[in-house]
């Protein structure tokens, strides 16, 4: 993935850091873990939401003051245009502008503690910087349109003492289609002291400009000993990326079937085979990166079997995890495909299918997984394992 530093640019406040809706969660869902960001069923987050959103009332006050930042970015990024990779490879890309930075109007600020009329004398400049694509997709998303299970990443150069100080000063939005700037209701979740993750409430939405206007420059961070850390002038910025069409697969374990989603319209129906007992595939969000094989065989020693052995050639792969779980053509397997599990985690499918979902589906398109019997994918296995931390869980990672 790609590691961009910030760069200067005027900046402006547009909206709260934090904007919070429902809880949201699977039909049947046992835990909080079997939660799925693009459902919404809204009981148990709006007590807490609304805490939230009293504690964010004056920021909120500054983002109607920044009226005219909304403009012009909705301006400027409506001027970009884009151009699709018409490769027959593997996996088509569609390609952005080289240029990453939107213009923003700047809104005043009376001093405050963190941002002084005057820095104070001891202090240390921190650094950032930005990954449009944090979440292990394998692509530059700064060059690249990505799919709505993106993930963006600022790691700055120094442990920041104040966190919610960095987030009041990040504030995300997306101009759709329409060419409307809307907040994206979110939050950053912090990773360690250093590293801070984007994720929206639900994926984000496809076909948009994702904004995100940083005013950390000459900010106080906090302190570290007897100085005071400084956001760099660089790091009062606009970093942009775009999401292309919105594409989401829903396997469903008790059907046997997945369904593909774009736009919201159904397009596409396929058979499938699941992970067998013992084996089971995990549930939740998967993120597609471009880690495909056109071509992979399957050996058993790979998964240290001893009760079989086997050594199986599939065509058309798509990993979905660092642990081994893929989307594959098994030809061994078409008896058994919407009637049966039997793999070893992996989603069988037939030739013509896997071959859909290889070609058609970029980094950052989503395989979301219910009722497969297995545990949920963990936070740390593939770039869609941060999706499945509970809404609720993922609060408690940020300062707000």
């Amino acid at each position: 993935t790609e590691s961009l530093e910030l760069f200067p640019h005027e900046n402006a406040i547009v909206s709260s850091p934090l904007f919070f809706g429902f809880n949201v969660c699977l039909e049947g869902a046992q835990t909080m873990t079997d939660c799925d960001p693009d459902m919404i069923n809204g009981a148990t987050q709006r007590k807490a939401d609304e805490q939230r959103r009293q504690r964010n009332a004056t920021i909120t006050t500054v983002a109607q003051l920044g009226a005219a930042a909304f403009t012009a970015m909705a301006i400027l990024a409506a001027a970009f245009t884009y151009s699709a990779s018409q490769s027959a490879a593997a996996t088509p890309i569609p390609q952005v502008p080289n240029s990453s930075a939107v213009s923003a109007t700047a809104v005043s600020f009376l001093p405050t503690e963190a941002k002084p009329e005057k820095l104070p004398k001891k202090r240390t400049w921190v650094r950032a910087k930005f990954t449009a694509a944090g979440n292990a997709l394998g692509v530059d998303g700064s060059k690249v349109k990505v799919g709505v299970g993106v993930l963006p990443k600022i790691v700055f150069s120094k442990p920041i003492p104040d966190k919610l100080v960095v987030e009041e000063n990040l504030i995300v939005s997306a101009q759709l289609p329409s060419g409307e700037v809307v907040p994206v209701e979110g939050a950053w979740g912090w990773l360690n002291e250093t590293s801070a993750v984007f994720r929206p409430k639900a994926y984000w939405p496809g076909n948009s400009t994702i904004a995100i206007v940083s005013s950390l420059g000459r900010t106080v961070l906090g302190r570290s000993g007897s100085k005071s850390l400084i956001g760099s002038a660089k790091l009062n910025t606009t970093y942009t990326f775009q999401t292309d069409r919105k594409l989401i697969a829903r396997v469903n374990g008790k059907t046997k079937t997945m369904k593909v989603y774009v736009d919201g319209e159904k397009v596409k129906t396929f058979k499938v085979s699941l992970g067998k007992k013992g084996w089971e595939t995990r549930n939740g969000t998967k993120v597609i990166s471009t880690s495909k094989e056109a071509t992979k065989t399957y050996r058993s020693e790979s998964l240290g079997l001893t009760d079989e052995q086997y050594a199986l050639f599939a065509p058309w792969n798509t990993r979905l995890t660092p642990t081994g779980e893929f989307l594959h053509a098994a030809p061994w397997a078409y008896d058994r495909l919407g009637i049966h599990n039997g793999s070893h985690g992996c989603t069988n499918m037939f030739a013509d299918d896997a071959k859909w979902i290889f070609k058609q589906t970029i980094p950052g398109d989503v395989v979301f997984f219910k009722n497969t019997g297995g545990n949920v994918n963990e936070p740390g296995n593939g770039p869609g394992g941060l999706w499945n931390i509970p809404w609720n869980k993922w609060l408690k990672k940020s300062a707000s």
